[in-house]
């Protein structure tokens, strides 16, 4: 799961270039970026999404904070897709 269309675009491309099979795009809005969190309030966050995910009984991502301001983040997302390969 990312934050942002062009984000969550890109990561479904990798995950099919790594030959996974991304199925699934859903956007929970609220528009949280990891960056504009305070650190101490992204656990809440983060539990926050994976609440709203778990409503969807298809959707079974991990929940990953990352940024493309600071690129917070973004290495543990390419391990992430990494492993599906």
């Amino acid at each position: 799961m990312v934050n942002g269309a062009g984000l969550a675009m890109a990561t479904m491309d990798m995950t099919q270039l790594f030959g996974g099979s991304p199925a699934n795009f859903l956007d929970i809005g609220g528009g949280a970026q990891a960056d504009k969190v305070a650190a101490a309030d992204l656990p809440a966050v983060i539990a926050a999404a994976a609440a709203k995910i778990a409503k969807r009984p298809a959707a079974h991502p991990e929940v990953l904070a990352t940024s493309a301001a600071t690129g917070a983040g973004i290495g543990i997302l390419r391990a992430a897709i990494a492993e599906l390969h």
